[in-house]
């Protein structure tokens, strides 16, 4: 098989999948939240930190994070 023969079954591969996944996604899993509340875990009853201990997990995590991941 040729390179672009190839190209184009990956593609139609790529387009059927996603098609099949935006189709069949309300029936798997229906929205009962918004997609951004979901995501946060609001929709599943888990309390969300504070804004201060939010900022002192940061703070942790930076002290004790290696040298070259912490940006200054």
């Amino acid at each position: 098989m040729k390179g672009s023969a190839i190209g184009i079954i990956a593609a139609g591969c790529l387009v059927v999948g996603f098609g099949a996944g935006f189709v069949l996604r309300p029936v798997t899993a229906p929205v009962t939240a918004s997609p951004v509340a979901a995501s946060l875990g609001v929709a599943a009853g888990v309390p969300q930190p504070s804004e201060e201990e939010a900022t002192a997990a940061v703070r942790r995590y930076r002290r004790f994070a290696p040298r070259w991941n912490v940006r200054r």
